[in-house]
């Protein structure tokens, strides 16, 4: 039998378990072990997410590159929290990617890139090179994705950073409504506009 509140689930037999999926979310927990009871403390869901920007309520087609920008009041700010993508990216079970047909055909056409590099590019990333963020939306329009902007050198065959490399990588990214997924918005050479 398995009881549930908002912080605790009680299992009343005997039993392990290593993960615990809780409403669709990832949760740490903290194991008790009392007699006959197995309880897990469920604490905060884990997100990737550090804020939740408020979507335009108008389609980004009439907006200028200038108001799809986010900011938290008048300050850049990241929405997606960096770190934790990347540790995503590498753990045991590690979150998948995907790019738009746009974002894929300029990785292999103007990069020489795969999704692969894609990935090794942000693991290899750092926030001295976020640029801002930005509304997207997916190529059929039906849903905005708050996205972070990169630019950085980079050489996809040590998957390091590399400064001297010029161009640099413009790329955008945001994560799924679920958070399983990168989504690769934009990677291209950077434009000096």
């Amino acid at each position: 039998m398995v009881t549930r509140n908002r912080h605790h689930v009680t299992i009343l037999m005997p039993c392990t378990v290593l993960v615990f999926p809780y409403t669709g979310a990832v949760f740490l927990a903290s194991i008790h072990l009392p007699s006959r009871q197995n309880t897990f403390k469920v604490s905060e869901p884990m997100t990737h997410r550090q804020w939740n920007p408020t979507p335009p309520n108008c389609s980004l087609t009439h907006l200028s590159d200038a108001e799809r920008r986010i900011y938290d009041g008048t300050t850049k700010k990241a929405v997606w929290n960096l770190k934790s993508i990347q540790s995503s990216l590498s753990g045991e079970n590690p979150v998948g990617a995907i790019a738009t047909k746009s974002a894929s055909q300029d990785m292999a056409t103007n990069l020489d890139w795969r999704l692969e590099d894609a990935v090794k590019f942000v693991q290899a990333l750092s926030m001295a090179r976020y640029m801002g963020s930005e509304w997207c939306y997916t190529p059929n329009g039906a849903q905005a994705f708050a996205c972070d902007v990169y630019v950085m050198g980079f050489n996809r065959i040590t998957g390091k950073e590399h400064q001297q490399s010029d161009p640099w990588v413009y790329f955008k990214f945001s994560m799924t409504a679920q958070e399983d997924k990168l989504i690769v918005f934009s990677a291209h050479r950077e434009r000096n506009e």
